[in-house]
């Protein structure tokens, strides 16, 4: 977990309302409603929505914080990933099935590629929820919502197998979003001392 430090000398009054309105712009970037630095979600899910908080930490301190342990996508959208080969991770022996010829195999189904609206979220509902001086963790929960498990409509299913010439199952490499480093640095510009 990355942790941005903005030491700052305005009214101690202030800064909640200063963390609750940086905790909205990076909420609706979370829920793919606006773009950070330049960037923005394409497919947002709610995962990485539910995973963001803040809280008051004293007088003069305050946390926003993207829970990592929760949800592991958060480190994926700060940190980017490498390229991942599918096959390495799912095809093994206690994961999949042998043919009769001796290559691992693995029927997958899925998930559909239907995205639900956003959310309308508003900021009186971020500065309300509990005196304006944090956001309840359960409540940050409300922005994920489950897929289903399978698309009945998909063309699958389908089989991924370690048989010479079949299909690569590759996820590219993805260049960090780095949003919280984004909003770290906008706040040091502006209330930075």
């Amino acid at each position: 977990m990355k942790v941005y430090d903005i030491y700052t000398d305005i009214d101690p009054d202030t800064l909640g309302a200063v963390a609750a309105e940086t905790y909205y712009t990076w909420l609706m970037f979370a829920c793919g409603q606006t773009d950070i630095g330049g960037k923005k979600l394409k497919h947002p899910s709610g995962r990485y929505a539910s995973a963001l908080s803040w809280k008051k930490t004293g007088r003069n301190r305050v946390s926003i914080i993207a829970d990592e342990d929760a949800i592991p996508e958060v480190g994926i959208i700060e940190d980017g990933s490498p390229e991942i080969d599918l096959k390495s991770k799912m095809l093994t022996p206690d994961k999949s099935k042998r043919s009769k010829d001796g290559y691992l195999y693995r029927t997958l189904y899925l998930r559909p590629d239907r995205w639900r609206s956003a959310p309308a979220i508003g900021m009186d509902s971020i500065v309300s929820t509990v005196g304006g001086d944090r956001l309840a963790a359960r409540l940050g929960k409300i922005w994920a919502q489950p897929r289903p498990h399978i698309d009945p409509k998909s063309r699958g299913p389908f089989t991924m197998t370690n048989r010479p010439g079949a299909s690569p199952w590759r996820i590219p490499a993805m260049a960090p979003y780095a949003p919280a480093a984004i909003l770290a640095q906008q706040l040091k510009a502006a209330y930075g001392k």
